[in-house]
Parts: structure tokens; sequence; C-alpha cells
């Protein structure tokens, strides 16, 4: 009887130990998901960043706005619109993924999830967060740009003047897309999860238009 009762106990104990072994395989299947969740998000925000600086840069860069102003000024309403439209979008989006807060989906919390649960090699995630790091006074000039700018912004916006005053560059924008599109790339890779690639398509298709409607006004 007691060996049968042992017995019993040990196939208890046995399954009970399958079970707790099976729970913690669900709750890391969870974490995973939930981190390729967000993940997936902060790519799809980098995508947004990116193909509205490339329709906003067509708009405002010397080579580009200098073949096509007087198409804009024919449009000067619709292109007012649209220029700033770009980039108000570009800039939320470069905020939201470098802002430092805990109830958003941003690159900070992000890593330090990452840290967290320990997903992957430590040498690459060293190496992702020094990246941040280094662009540490340039995210702040943006998250300030954007809090101390964004409501004032109107279609009639000297952006020269308002960048000037946030000490920042036309460059630095694509600077901290890049940047974006490097770190996530990385995590990526370390996840075993693919490539990511940049969204740059946006300014073929806006100097087609420009093109089409040059045409246009030409022909008539």
């Amino acid at each position: 009887m007691a060996c049968y009762l042992k017995e019993e106990i040990g196939q208890v104990e046995k399954h009970l130990s399958l079970c707790d072994r099976c729970k913690e395989i669900v709750e890391v299947t969870k974490k995973i998901k939930e981190m390729e969740k967000e993940l997936e998000e902060l790519i799809h925000t980098t995508h947004v960043a990116s193909i509205n600086y490339e329709i906003w840069w067509v708009y405002n860069n010397k080579e580009d706005r200098s073949k096509y102003l007087n198409i804009m000024n024919k449009y000067s309403e619709f292109f007012s619109a649209s220029i700033h439209a770009h980039f108000v979008a570009m800039l939320m989006a470069l905020s939201k993924l470098y802002e430092n807060r805990n109830n958003t989906v941003n690159i900070n919390k992000f890593l330090i999830s990452i840290r967290n649960k320990q997903f992957i090699d430590e040498v690459i995630l060293v190496e992702v967060e020094q990246s941040l790091k280094n662009k540490k006074d340039l995210i702040e000039k943006i998250c300030i740009l954007r809090n101390n700018y964004f409501a004032h912004i109107s279609n009639k916006l000297d952006y020269d003047e308002v960048l000037d005053k946030a000490n920042i560059k036309y460059k630095n924008f694509r600077e901290l897309i890049d940047l974006a599109y490097d770190l996530l790339k990385k995590i990526s890779h370390a996840y075993n999860r693919g490539d990511v690639s940049p969204r740059r398509f946006s300014r073929e298709d806006v100097l087609r238009l420009l093109n089409n409607l040059r045409g246009n006004i030409e022909d008539n």
C-alpha cells in the first residue's frame, strides 16, 4: 500500500511539474508575441516618418523645389496644406518613436522591455542602446520641437525660422529616421524575424505627380 501511494504521489508530482513547465512556455510565448507586436508597430511608425519626410523634402529641397515652383504656385493652397501636413506627420511619428514614456510604444520602452526579458544577445543590445545615446541631444530637440511648436504651426509656417530656433537642420530628420531603421533592423535580425527595409518610394510618386501636373499645364 505504501509503495502504491508513493508511486501515485510521484505521478502527481510529475504531472504538476509538467503543468508548471507548460505554463512557463505559454507565458514566454505570450511575451514574445507582445514583443513582436511592438516591434511591428515601431517599424510601421518608422515607415510613416520616412514616407512623409520624403514627400516633404521634395517640396522643400532647393533642387526639386526650383523645378516645380510654378506648379506649386499655381496650386498654392493645396501644396501649402500638403507641406504642412507631411511635416507634422513626420514630426509626430519621430516623436512617437523617440519619446520616453511608459504608456506608449516607443524605442526606449521597447529596449527596456527587451533587457528585462533577456530576449536578445547582450552585445547587440548594448550596441543598440549606445547608438541611441549618441543621438540623445538631437532626440531631445525633436521632442522639444514637437512640444513647443506643434500647437503654433500654421500653413504659412516659415520652416527655416522654426528649425533655426530649435537648432535643427533638415538632414537631422533623415538621421533619426535612418537610426530607427538601423536599430529595428538589428533587433529584428536578433529575433530571426527578417529584414527591415526602408520605405522611400514616396519621393518617386511625388515627382511623377508633379511632372504630370507640369505636363498638363504645358499642354493647356
